[in-house]
């Protein structure tokens, strides 16, 4: 939804640490490999472009300006909601990678409710395509 606002190597980067959140369950849902299908469409990338092998504090301190901060935290909050379990591992992730940008826990919870508000209305406007109420 937000990728656009990154340049091409903060993409990069930012595919390289929703690779590692993904995996920081040992566990990837369907959601959440058709998510990664999407966001790396969104970027624009060629599927088999090679993206960096960084540690996640070296990716994160990739995202110097707030908008791309707030960004990255979101695509990725999103990405723990994909599948309805956001899992213990994910949250500690997501919580490193805000930690490194210096996002405070308050901030952080404040990007996770509107991403749930989103969710929320994601699936009412479902409801208008199914009829079902």
């Amino acid at each position: 939804m937000f990728l656009h606002l990154l340049n091409d190597s903060q993409q990069r980067a930012f595919l390289a640490l929703a690779r590692q959140f993904v995996e920081a369950d040992s566990t990837l849902s369907d959601e959440e490999h058709n998510l990664l299908e999407l966001m790396w469409a969104e970027t624009g990338l060629d599927f088999d472009v090679e993206l960096p092998t960084d540690d996640l504090e070296t990716l994160a301190g990739q995202f110097q300006n707030r908008q791309a901060q707030a960004a990255v935290l979101l695509e990725l909050i999103s990405a723990g909601h994909v599948d309805d379990n956001f899992h213990p591992e994910e949250s500690a992730f997501i919580e490193r990678v805000a930690s490194v940008m210096g996002i405070s826990r308050e901030e952080l919870k404040e990007m996770d409710d509107w991403v749930n508000r989103q969710l929320a209305l994601a699936r009412e406007v479902e409801k208008f395509w199914t009829g079902k109420n």
